[in-house]
Parts: C-alpha cells; structure tokens; sequence
C-alpha cells in the first residue's frame, strides 16, 4: 500500500509540475512506486500459485510490462522522428521536449 501511495504522490508532482525539474522529480517518485508495486505483484504471485507455475505466471507478469515498456518507447521515438519527418509541416522545428 506504501508503494501505490508513493506512485500516486509522483503522478500528482507530475500533473502540478510547473518546470521540467520538477517534472522529473515527480517521474523519478512514481517510478520508485511503481518498481515497488511491481516487487509486491512478484511477491504474491510466489505466495499465491503453486511452485510449478509460479515462474510461467512471473514470465506473464514480466512480459505484458515489457510491452507497455516498448509502446511507450514507440511513442517517444515517433514524436522525435516526426519531427525531423519532410512531411512535417515545419521540417526546420525540433521536438520541444518541455511539452512533452
């Protein structure tokens, strides 16, 4: 509960983040809330499944945040080389990152 509590502290920081500073630090905060949901999400599935599926169900676990890992990755990446794309309507502008 300390975790989901901690995340949600850090997306709060992220959504009032008046500077890009502050708005790391926020990421920073619920990226530590998330990597402990995540080791309690890994802890009671050990407690929860029988030994002999306990590693297929970590795998399934692990996996689906790899996807969401790769499509956010996917994101970033398009925005970035979108803008340099000769179909961009201004192919001279960079990404402002402080909007993002």
């Amino acid at each position: 509960m300390f975790f989901f509590v901690f995340f949600e502290l850090g997306s709060l920081l992220c959504g009032v983040a008046v500077s890009s500073k502050m708005l790391i630090v926020g990421r920073a905060v619920a990226g530590m809330g998330a990597s402990g949901m995540m080791n309690g999400a890994l802890t009671i599935i050990r407690a929860c499944v029988p030994m002999e599926k306990t590693a297929g169900m970590s795998a399934t676990v692990l996996k689906y945040q790899q996807i969401t890992n790769v499509l956010r990755l996917k994101a970033y990446l398009g925005i970035l080389i979108g803008s340099k794309s000769p179909f961009h309507p201004h192919p001279t502008e960079t990404c402002n990152t402080d909007q993002l």
